[in-house]
């Protein structure tokens, strides 16, 4: 885990240059210091809560957005290094490409079907919604008391707090994408 004061750091100093800002303009529009602000940078300081506050107010940003680490822009991810999930029959793998974050509010996994392969869920949280994409094959899905069939590079969406299942309807192996949000 990284030193927060680190991460301060990192995120005041790339703020103040963004904005094309020097110490003198970032401590008028803070009301901190030049001195505060050039430890603050450094990493040798840790701020208070009312030194944050001011910081976020002057520069116009989140507070949070100078205290958490920013992700990687992007982030690539090969499924040959990702711990699938069986079924209890193995008739299905879940490869779960984005494990849920609660900072997202989503989880993306790709889901692998055998030949009458199936799978039932209990529901997840409330109003939660799953929207699904067939890449092969054809799906049978059953929302409460509702039935779709979805093919190859078709999609559908639902509410996904109450029961529901998946089912291989095809002659070969079903390859479907799935999203919950949260």
């Amino acid at each position: 885990m990284d030193n927060i004061n680190d991460v301060v750091a990192s995120n005041l100093y790339k703020y103040r240059k963004a904005k094309n800002l020097s110490l003198e303009k970032t401590s008028k529009l803070t009301n901190v210091s030049k001195n505060v602000l050039s430890i603050i940078e450094k990493g040798e300081g840790n701020p208070t809560i009312n030194t944050l506050v001011n910081l976020a107010n002057g520069l116009q940003i989140p507070i949070s957005s100078l205290i958490n680490k920013k992700e990687s822009t992007v982030q690539f991810i090969d499924n040959r290094y990702i711990n699938p999930i069986y079924s209890i029959d193995k008739t299905v793998t879940v490869f779960p490409y984005f494990p849920y974050d609660k900072n997202k509010n989503f989880e993306m996994f790709s889901m692998n079907f055998k030949i009458d392969g199936s799978l039932y869920s209990k529901g997840h949280e409330e109003n939660s919604r799953e929207f699904i994409i067939v890449n092969k094959g054809t799906l049978k899905i059953k929302v409460g008391k509702h039935v779709s069939v979805v093919k190859e590079k078709q999609a559908i969406s639902f509410e996904s707090d109450s029961e529901h299942s998946y089912f291989n309807i095809g002659e070969g192996v079903l390859e479907l994408t799935a999203t919950i949000q949260y």
